[in-house]
């Protein structure tokens, strides 16, 4: 595993040195019903499926790919951050939490921006309905891309808006084939 883990981490700090690097952690859970979980995950695969098709931008998971502790976004020091980004050559990185309540979701989203050696804090809350999300993140990332200045050509930004083609009630039915009720 560790043979194959370095030609992986070597392979994204080469291809991320042109490019904004964002590492994107999954969303916390605040609900505490488990059966909601799949909203914390699909947060961060919106966000690699749509900045995958940005030119100047590269999205990772250092919590899937790495087990990087994620501990860091529950505490306001910065010395996880300090460690992760030196580590893991970020930009920017995104976490945060959410709430459900029925169809609803009340999102969290904190963007931790690393220049030398400080970092500065950005945080947005963000409503919306499952059934919203795709269109939700799409904004929301072009504005984040913006504030860490990768902003997206006009053809890009129109790429990262276009819905994706999967579905809401896609995905539901496939979290149902996991014994998954939404």
């Amino acid at each position: 595993m560790r043979k194959l883990l370095i030609p992986i981490v070597l392979l994204l700090t080469v291809s991320a040195s042109a490019r904004v690097n964002l590492a994107l952690s999954p969303l916390d859970n605040a609900s505490g019903d488990p059966l909601l979980d799949w909203v914390g995950y699909s947060f961060p695969e919106l966000c690699f499926r749509k900045v995958y098709r940005v030119s100047d931008a590269l999205a990772w998971d250092p919590v899937m790919l790495f087990q990087a502790d994620s501990a860091v976004w529950h505490t306001n020091d910065d010395s996880g951050f300090t460690a992760h980004a030196a580590r893991w050559k970020w930009d920017i990185a995104l976490g945060g939490s959410y709430e459900a309540r029925g169809d609803t979701l009340w999102l969290r989203i904190e963007g931790v921006r690393r220049r030398d050696e400080r970092f500065s804090r950005k945080q947005w809350r963000i409503r919306c309905t499952k059934d919203e999300i795709d269109a939700t993140v799409s904004r929301y990332l072009l504005e984040l891309l913006g504030a860490v200045g990768a902003t997206p050509s006009r053809k890009d930004s129109a790429v990262v808006m276009e819905p994706l083609p999967v579905s809401a009630n896609v995905y539901a039915t496939y979290a149902r084939g996991f014994g998954y009720e939404m």
